[in-house]
């Protein structure tokens, strides 16, 4: 799958492994034809490098009843650097809403949505799932974060996307 030329995703490992940038190109023009309710009105354009990847172990969440997802769950962190290319910021949880995580068979995993474990838990302050929240991102400003998925048991090739973009190593 391509968009203006660039490769849609990037197998995660690979991405991981080198250490390498890669640069993301957002239209809006996608999203507003498939009436996104979070749509924003302005191509967004970012560099990204993918720096971890790790099990997220619930039962050690502090206050873990308090989680929306069962302790079973099979749960992952991504850990990234993000650097804003648009003149202007842009808000953080565009970040969480577009970025995604696609597996062998083509099924898109969004950002996990549970409250407790990015925002309010300790761990989730700590280990920067807390840093997406509520904010914005200024231009040229080197940014580190992370986000929760949940997967399936048996995922595997995992590749990172963009909904409504492009994603491709930099150059």
């Amino acid at each position: 799958m391509t968009t203006a030329g660039l490769t849609k995703m990037v197998l995660l490992d690979s991405a991981i492994v080198c250490g390498a940038w890669l640069q993301a190109d957002w239209a809006p023009e996608e999203s507003i034809a498939r009436n996104d309710r979070h749509c924003i009105v302005v191509p967004v354009v970012f560099k990204i490098r993918a720096t971890g990847f790790s099990k997220i172990v619930l039962p050690s969440i502090d206050y873990p009843n308090r989680l929306g997802v069962p302790l079973a769950a099979n749960v992952w962190k991504l850990d990234f650097h993000i650097v804003n290319q648009c003149i202007r910021e842009i808000p953080m949880g565009f970040i969480e809403t577009y970025l995604i995580l696609i597996d062998l068979d083509g099924f898109e995993f969004i950002a996990c949505p549970d409250k407790h474990l990015s925002e309010n838990s300790a761990y989730g302050r700590d280990v920067g799932l807390a840093q997406l929240k509520d904010c914005n991102l200024p231009p040229k400003i080197l940014r580190t974060a992370s986000l929760a998925f949940e997967l399936p048991a048996d995922f595997s090739d995992l590749r990172l996307g963009l909904r409504f973009g492009s994603l491709a190593f930099a150059v």
